[in-house]
């Protein structure tokens, strides 16, 4: 029985070991099967929505720990993303013990997920792209849950090298932290864990690399549903070599208490350092669910903030800037609640200043603000040469910069209405500073007050000084509730006391103000409108400037010395601004302008006064663009030390111009003095380019010239004519195009001369002159001087010594220059009683030589021809002519030469003469040349008392009493002609005939200048004698046959003789008639 039994057990026994190990073989054949796979992936994908997929099989273990390695597996993406996997895991192994699990403990080995990749990325609503986790809300589960919690202990978790990759769809920008190490201390229900985590942070943005590591406890409570942080330290480590430097680092520490169920969040013993500056501070943040509040502190050792700049600037600070920039320094606490942000005790320290202030904005949905910040004391211009400093450096980057398209820049507040800015952001608070220092400004209790209104804003200093003098501002920006909806107005005044203006940080090279004072006033200052464009537009101001009793200094070359030294009486100048009259420049801003000034000075004695008004342009931040439009100028000076000029001088002008176009338009303009008026208009295009265009009319009235004289306080310059220079006219066109001038002349007219034509000019730096010039009834002996002080300026020749003078010196360079070629007309010419008309001339000007060539013209009823040659070299004038005359009236010739026709005939003669003189030469002594003249059919009377018409004439006998005497009458010959050669002065008669019906006469001999000497012997010889008495007388005498005439001696005061037949002195008169008067006649009208 027993045997059976025994028996029957291990067949029992055999049976339940087969049962088991077929139970254990079909387990493991269905574990290393697919099939707890595809159930583990159905199961994740439907718990995640998102799809689970295992590259191989589960791989488990049964002992001594029952676990899972999972091998490579990933979560799919949500379908509108561009890649396909967001999570990808190379491993993750889970483990269990197993003895402990008969006992219903749960102790779970570290669980281990190696190398994760999981991609987030940020969509244009805002949230993530992470899978939901939906879990079930059955209480018996969640309680079954809870009781596997209390049984569950695991070793640690482990992540090993997780990646993730963060993109922010909107922005574009990307952020991969590499390298995440995750690890725990043991899992117990009840008790905190043991953490630390590791992550690296590497993006393309600004080249940042980051590494951070946070640790300390976790502590989770099921029973109490509390999760919170203790003892957590945080680390973080940043660099950026495009944003930090080659050598930035940025390190951080801090410790962090972190209660996930209260809402707690308290960070202690915050430390961050880098780039030479360090912060610490503290900050907790309570109710962070709800209504969180947040209460901290931040600080900062002192630290050189010049260093700082110098990385981010792109040039270094130079080394003179060793007075700023030294030291710095902060500090601030901070309360923050979802009803108000209050910033308190706000410590800025830089350099000397200290600020100090505090802050608070109230009601996010309807903001308050309100603030009060002081500091002690601001120097403002070591920092405004850095700024300057900058400004220089961004124009040179932007000279050098090629802007195909010039975009503007419309200022984001200047269509912005104001008012609405006051309701989006109201705010009350006062900037105070106990001392601003500026430029010379020295302002005291600076206060600047901003609240929702009435009064907007106020500003005021109260006590102020620039210099040596006060200074004093106010301005009020405020709404009225009786106008204009939304509508502000501006007011404002202030003055500067007069102050030294040689403590002026002016500097101009060759002036320097040496005493004098000067008062500013701001009269006025107001203004209204809706936004700030409208307040900016709508500006008035009045400013006024007056000093009085001012020495200054002019330093320049060129200036005279009565004007180096200027004292000025007083001076006023006013600028009073208004809106614009003319739609606005694009990309430029304008005011109206009204511009008074007036100056008195007594050294030199002269006085000035101008005013201008127009619209004025420019480009902010920059004088090289300026622009007027409509503008007026009216300017006038005058003095007794005015140079040139002793009357009154206004300038009349109105216009446009620019400076950056470098055109000026003035429509029309007037130059006046007394009756003196120049008026004109001008075009002026491209100023001081090479292409530079001008254009323009120049005009002059009938003007008499005694204005003129009276207006330089010149003496009229004595003439032979009284009424010469008695009034003067111009009308001309002048056009400048680069270097080309060219000047048509319209009209011109000087007392009864016109003329007319065209000059033209290539070239300003080497000149060519090219004219055609018109002119008529041209006398220039009108404007030579008289006779009287002709003869006075004659050298004296022959013993009188001659006391010398300065010699000559003529602008030889300027004259070298001048290259000039034209053609010259006029129909009546008259120069040195020589008449002409249908006069023309071809004229040259080089190399200091005015060569006058191809003259042509009517001369007395004949016509003249020929060449003249004036030069200018080594103090010396040179002439030489070369001018023949044909077929003119001697008669006409000698009455407008002489007065009388005491020749008659028809006449030739050429004159080809050469001469030299300077300022102790007279050029009459250096004459030379050849002179031919041959008079045929004509008669000659050189009698003393000139007859026309009349047979009888008075004449006084030697008692002085008057009687009637016979008229002499011309003698008629048939040919009278002559040669005379010269050299030196010194002349030689060659040939001399006169041929009459009663005589033949021939000539020898000569007369020198220099020497004052002369020496003529004419022979007469008697053909006949002129009635039947002396016919018969000279059949009886036939050997008296001739007469002698005799000049010698001196050639001013000649001694005259006749000899031969001296008892017929009547007829000799009547034939030849007066010989003595005769070559009195010759010396005076010829030599």
């Amino acid at each position: 029985m027993l045997f059976r039994v025994k028996k029957i057990f291990w067949i029992i026994f055999l049976l339940f070991d087969l049962c088991l190990l077929s139970a254990i073989v079909g387990g493991i054949y269905y574990a290393e099967s697919d099939g707890p796979r595809r159930e583990l992936e159905v199961y994740l994908s439907d718990l995640s929505g998102r799809k689970f997929d295992f590259e191989e099989n589960l791989d488990f273990v049964f002992f001594p720990w029952l676990g899972i390695n999972t091998g490579p597996f990933s979560v799919s993406s949500a379908p509108s993303e561009e890649y396909p996997h967001q999570l990808i895991v190379k491993n993750a192994d889970f483990r269990v013990k197993l003895l402990p699990l008969l006992r219903g403990v749960f102790e779970v080995d570290t669980i281990i997920v190696d190398s994760p990749l999981l991609r987030v990325d940020r969509g244009k609503d805002g949230l993530l792209n992470l899978p939901i986790l939906e879990q079930s809300s059955d209480d018996s589960k969640n309680d079954g849950f809870e009781r596997f919690l209390s049984h569950l202990s695991v070793r640690g978790v482990s992540v090993q090298n997780a990646t993730c990759i963060y993109r922010d769809v909107v922005s574009k920008n990307e952020f991969v932290f590499s390298g995440i190490d995750v690890r725990t201390g043991s899992v117990r229900a009840e008790q905190p864990i043991a953490f630390d985590i590791t992550a690296i942070l590497d993006t393309d943005f600004l080249a940042v690399k980051a590494s951070s590591n946070v640790k300390g406890l976790l502590h989770l409570s099921l029973e109490e549903k509390t999760v919170s942080l203790s003892d957590t330290s945080c680390s973080l480590r940043v660099e950026s070599e495009e944003l930090l430097g080659a050598d930035g680092v940025i390190e951080g520490i801090a410790g962090l208490d972190f209660d996930l169920t209260e809402g707690t969040v308290d960070v202690k013993g915050l430390v961050v350092q880098g780039l030479g500056v360090r912060f610490s501070g503290a900050a907790v943040c309570k109710n962070i669910y709800d209504s969180p509040d947040l209460t901290g502190s931040l600080k900062s050792t002192k630290f050189d903030p010049k260093s700082l700049l110098s990385r981010f600037l792109p040039k270094i600070i130079p080394p003179e800037f060793d007075k700023i920039l030294n030291s710095a320094s902060f500090s601030v606490s901070l309360h923050s609640t979802m009803q108000k942000t209050e910033v308190v005790d706000l410590k800025l320290a830089l350099d000397d200043t200290l600020l100090r202030g505090e802050f608070s904005l109230q009601d996010y949905d309807n903001p308050w603000a309100e603030f009060n910040l002081r500091a002690d004391s601001i120097v403002l211009d070591s920092y405004a040469k850095l700024f300057a400093l900058r400004r220089v450096s961004l124009q040179n980057q932007n000279g050098t910069q090629e802007n195909k398209f010039q975009v503007k820049k419309e200022h984001p507040l200047k269509d912005l209405v104001i008012a609405d800015l006051v309701r989006r952001i109201p705010c009350n608070g006062k900037i105070e500073i106990g001392k601003l220092v500026f430029d010379g400004l020295h302002m005291d209790n600076c206060r600047l007050a901003i609240s929702p209104g009435p009064k907007v804003a106020s500003i005021s200093i109260e006590n102020g000084a620039y210099l040596d003098g006060k200074f004093l501002i106010k301005a009020d920006l405020v709404f009225d509730t009786t106008k204009e909806k939304d509508t502000l107005y501006l007011m404002g005044a202030g003055s500067i006391s007069p102050v030294s203006l040689s403590r002026i940080p002016l500097k101009i090279d060759g002036f320097k103000i040496r005493s004098g004072k000067a008062e500013f006033m701001l009269g006025k200052l107001i203004s209204s409108g809706k936004t700030l464009g409208e307040l900016v537009r709508n500006i008035k101001s009045d400013i006024s400037i007056e000093s009085k009793s001012v020495i200054a200094s002019l330093n320049y070359k060129d200036v005279p010395d009565q004007f180096r030294e200027l004292h000025v009486n007083s001076l006023h100048l006013g600028i009073k601004s208004v809106s614009l009259t003319v739609p606005v420049i694009e990309g430029m801003a304008g005011r109206n302008l009204k511009v008074n000034v007036s100056c008195a000075l007594a050294n030199p004695g002269v006085s000035v006064k101008g005013n201008f008004s127009g619209n004025v342009f420019a480009v902010r931040r920059s004088i090289r663009d300026v622009s007027l439009k409509n503008s007026k100028l009216v300017f006038s000076i005058e003095g007794k030390d005015v140079p040139l000029i002793k009357s009154k001088i206004a300038l009349t002008c109105s216009g446009d111009a620019s400076l950056k176009q470098q055109s000026i338009k003035l429509n029309n303009f007037v130059l006046s003095s007394g009756k003196i008026k120049i008026t004109g208009d001008l075009i002026a295009k491209r100023i001081g380019s090479e292409t530079a265009t001008v254009q323009g009319r120049l005009q002059v009235p009938q003007t008499n010239l005694a204005h003129v004289f009276k207006l330089f306080e010149i003496k009229k310059p004595a003439t032979q004519d009284p009424a010469a220079f008695s009034s003067f006219a111009l009308d001309s066109i002048f056009n400048v195009n680069g270097e080309n001038l060219n000047l048509r002349i319209n009209s011109c007219k000087l007392d009864d001369s016109t003329a007319k034509g065209t000059i033209e000019l290539a070239g300003f730096k080497t000149p060519v002159i090219s004219f055609v010039l018109d002119a008529d009834d041209v006398d220039v002996d009108k404007f030579l001087p008289p006779e009287d002080e002709k003869g006075s300026a004659k050298s004296v020749s022959g013993g009188g010594e001659i006391q010398k003078v300065l010699e000559w010196e003529f602008p030889e360079t300027f004259l070298d220059s001048i290259n000039a070629s034209g053609k010259v007309t006029c129909d009546s010419f008259r120069i040195y009683d020589f008449a002409g008309n249908k006069i023309s001339a071809n004229i040259t000007m080089r190399g200091s030589v005015i060569d006058i060539n191809n003259i042509k013209g009517g001369f007395h009823e004949g016509n003249v021809a020929g060449k003249l040659s004036l030069g200018f070299k080594n103090s010396t004038v040179v002439l030489d002519t070369d001018i023949e005359a044909r077929g003119f009236q001697a008669g006409h010739f000698f009455e407008d030469y002489i007065g009388n026709r005491y020749v008659t005939g028809l006449a030739d003669a050429s004159v080809k003469l050469s001469g030299r003189s300077t300022a102790n030469i007279d050029f009459i002594n250096t004459l030379g040349g050849h002179f031919a003249a041959k008079i045929v059919d004509g008669t000659y009377l050189f009698s003393s008392v000139p007859v026309k018409d009349s047979a009888a004439v008075k004449v006084k006998t030697a008692q002085n009493k008057v009687k009637e005497a016979k008229a002499p009458k011309p003698t008629v010959f048939s040919i009278m002609e002559g040669t005379i050669d010269g050299d030196g002065g010194s002349f030689a008669i060659k040939k001399f005939l006169l041929k009459t019906a009663y005589l033949t006469a021939r000539g020898r001999g000569g007369f020198n200048i220099p020497e004052d000497s002369i020496d003529i012997h004419i022979d007469a010889d008697i053909i006949q004698l002129p009635n039947l008495y002396l016919k018969l007388v000279n059949s009886l005498f036939d050997a008296m046959s001739g007469v002698n005439v005799t000049a010698t001696g001196k050639l001013t005061d000649p001694d005259v003789h006749v000899r031969g037949m001296q008892r017929w002195g009547d007829v000799l008169k009547d034939v030849l008639g007066v010989p003595e008067e005769s070559f009195k006649f010759f010396r005076s009208y010829i030599f």
